[in-house]
């Protein structure tokens, strides 16, 4: 099984769009048997992405293939909170999604922390864009945050990219509850060094499809010398509570 923990659902304010049938196929092409889905910074969000995250339980309610993550501002305070709370213990969510440069905000700011904390109560994980040199994003603060909220898994996608992956694994080494999301990875060897540094056991696959490719990125994780079933299914199964 291959388990692919980063995929959007929806219509971003950028123009893309990818429906839950364009996302079956590149899973299809692929070989992924399971899409962890959530919103972009959608077009049509409603309330700290109230209307969004439905969009998203119903998808998942229709497809088996898929489970599926919120995503919330931690902007918008307490309404965040609720918005989480409600999204796993009403909607059957299984995680959160937060995106600190498309929300303006920090890793470890306080609206954040407590959005972060109220997962950890509810016992889902959440995953975090980071990216070094992109405002707000910086793979550091996820290291502050994950020093705040120990009891919470946290996935930084991406790695940091190109400019944060030493950043991102040093974040790692510190903080046993970080996770390595390899999404947009293009370089076989910065698996293997994550892999030497961290371990086998907190890195994560994903896409960050549509923008990414899954047949593309799995290509890249099979070219490197690290635990293929950890990777691409194993470790996300325990996250997922798949297992």
């Amino acid at each position: 099984m291959v388990i692919d923990v980063h995929n959007h659902l929806g219509e971003d304010i950028d123009g893309t769009v990818q429906t839950p049938q364009m996302l079956l196929a590149r899973m299809e092409a692929a070989g992924v048997d399971i899409a962890v889905v959530f919103p972009f910074n959608d077009v049509d969000p409603g309330v700290c992405f109230s209307k969004a995250n439905e969009r998203i339980a119903k998808a998942c309610k229709e497809y088996d293939e898929f489970v599926g993550f919120c995503r919330v501002d931690p902007n918008c305070e307490e309404r965040a909170v609720e918005e989480v709370e409600r999204c796993v213990e009403e909607l059957g969510l299984k995680g959160v999604k937060l995106h600190p440069r498309s929300q303006s905000f920090y890793p470890d700011d306080p609206e954040a922390v407590r959005v972060v904390e109220k997962a950890a109560d509810l016992g889902v994980p959440v995953i975090l864009h980071t990216a070094r040199g992109e405002p707000f994003s910086d793979p550091v603060r996820v290291g502050r945050l994950a020093e705040e909220v120990p009891d919470v898994q946290l996935i930084m996608a991406h790695m940091g990219k190109e400019l944060g992956y030493d950043a991102t694994i040093e974040v790692a080494e510190n903080y046993e509850n970080v996770y390595l999301e390899i999404s947009l990875v293009k370089d076989p060897k910065v698996i293997e060094k994550a892999a030497e540094h961290v371990g086998d056991d907190r890195i994560v696959f994903g896409s960050d499809s549509p923008y990414g490719s899954p047949s593309v990125q799995l290509e890249i994780v099979k070219e490197a010398d690290v635990n293929h079933d950890k990777i691409l299914e194993e470790n996300a199964a325990n996250i997922l509570g798949l297992r």
